[in-house]
């Protein structure tokens, strides 16, 4: 419901309160209130601040707003009525506004109750959703770059003796590189640190390594909000480009090629992450790896 319909709504209610104790007049005589207006006010005053109170806990701003607003709606109910009985009842006008203001039981009691409660829909702290950017703004870039720039511990412990040889790994990203219309093949951790790489013609790869690390952060929001945790595999088609990104562990592998590429090149991507998956595996113990990958998601959908 929108705030239009709901101020309707409460317009409405009020103008349904305000008739509603005409039935009673009649009997006026009856339906005295035995207390003084000053009396009236200060029980009002104190009810709307217990309500507002106990829907805002700790917000003393808000209560005594509330309590300010839910006054000045009931004195406007209580004036259309004072002037109601003024037009039917041909009462002074002084009196008549006395009776809607402390005097007359029904209304005062009637108005008193449900102002606060009437109000609540219109007067309820605004939701603010804070929305996914759709691109990174000057400052969230310059964020990631620290966050690249900086060079933490190292994360994956390795089995003594053993070391992560880039010849190999170099070797293995070549058979990607050597397809027709492939310009590069990395292989980057999750700080978007070259772990290997196997180029052609000059390709700047330090400016395609930070890639995994950006589309990570920029989408760990949307990923949690449908309780999606991992992103496997990426393809990206630009105007030049077809970007292709497989997730190994916390590793991935960039695979950059001509847009008008075969799309044959996707089973050799697959043979190659394979390949390294199955050397990671036994390089590693594949446990630290597992706790690391959660460790690192868990803290990147946080940010």
């Amino acid at each position: 419901m929108n705030k239009a319909r709901e101020t309707r709504t409460v317009i409405l209610w009020g103008l349904f309160l305000v008739l509603a104790p005409l039935f009673f007049y009649p009997y006026s005589q009856k339906w005295q209130l035995p207390v003084s207006w000053i009396t009236v006010l200060i029980f009002e005053v104190v009810f709307y601040f217990v309500v507002w109170f106990f829907s805002n806990p700790g917000n003393w701003g808000r209560s005594l707003t509330n309590t300010f607003l839910s006054l000045i709606f009931r004195f406007s109910e209580a004036i259309l009525f004072g002037l109601l009985l003024w037009v039917m009842f041909s009462l002074k006008p002084g009196l008549s506004l006395k009776q809607g203001f402390a005097y007359f039981l029904p209304a005062v009691v009637l108005h008193v109750l449900t102002a606060p409660f009437l109000l609540k829909s219109v007067l309820k702290p605004i939701r603010v959703i804070h929305r996914v950017q759709p691109e990174f703004t000057k400052d969230r870039l310059i964020e990631v770059d620290k966050i690249v720039a900086e060079k933490s511990d190292v994360v994956f412990h390795k089995e003594k003796g053993s070391d992560l040889s880039e010849s190999y790994l170099e070797e293995i990203l070549g058979s990607l590189t050597n397809y027709p219309g492939v310009n590069a093949s990395l292989l980057v951790d999750q700080e978007g640190l070259v772990i290997a790489k196997n180029c052609k013609n000059n390709f700047d790869w330090e400016s395609w390594a930070p890639l995994p690390l950006i589309l990570e952060l920029s989408t760990g929001q949307v990923l949690s909000r449908i309780r999606e945790k991992n992103i496997e595999r990426m393809d990206i088609f630009s105007n030049s480009y077809w970007i292709s990104i497989h997730k190994i562990y916390s590793f991935s592998v960039i695979t950059v090629s001509d847009k008008s590429t075969d799309e044959i090149l996707n089973v050799r991507i697959q043979k190659v992450c394979e390949r390294m998956k199955k050397y990671l595996n036994e390089r590693y113990h594949l446990e630290n790896l597992k706790v690391q990958e959660e460790k690192y998601v868990s803290n990147t959908i946080r940010a």
